[in-house]
Formats: structure tokens, C-alpha cells, sequence
């Protein structure tokens, strides 16, 4: 029987990485907490994140691109503002 993950970012993290499984919910909510703080950011320090931390953008993209319907970042479009 498959074993049920609450979402697709629990499955990366034990099945593709090989975290254990009583580490996976921390890492998850610590990178939706990420992910929801840097959507809170207007560009301007949506750019200064990205420049003096781009591994926190990282974490957010990560998060988003493996959980439906939430938002990545990318520095193209930060930069024709």
C-alpha cells in the first residue's frame, strides 16, 4: 500500500531527498511560513530579500512550485519594474 502524504512538498522531502519522516511537517510549515512571508513583500524589498538572501527566495520558490496554485518569483520580473 502507498503511504499518504499530506502534501506533494512531504513526498519530495521523504521519498526524492530521504528526510526523515519525523522531520518532514517542520521543514514543510517552516517553508509555507517562508513562502507565505515573502509573498507579503512589496518588490522593493522583494529585490533586497533576493539580493542579500536569495537562498530565502529559494526556499519560497521550492515550496511554491511543489504545492498547487501558489506563487514563484522570478528576478525578470522584478527587474522591469
Amino acid at each position: 500500500m502507498d503511504k499518504y502524504y499530506h502534501t506533494n512538498t512531504d513526498r519530495i522531502l521523504e521519498q526524492d531527498f530521504g528526510i526523515a519522516s519525523t522531520r518532514v511537517q517542520s521543514l514543510r510549515q517552516a517553508m509555507r511560513d517562508i513562502h507565505k512571508a515573502v509573498c507579503y513583500l512589496d518588490k522593493h524589498n522583494l529585490k533586497l530579500l533576493w539580493q542579500h538572501c536569495p537562498e530565502i527566495v529559494n526556499v519560497a520558490n521550492f515550496y511554491g512550485k511543489n504545492e498547487e496554485d501558489l506563487r514563484t518569483f522570478n528576478w525578470e520580473e522584478l527587474r522591469n519594474d
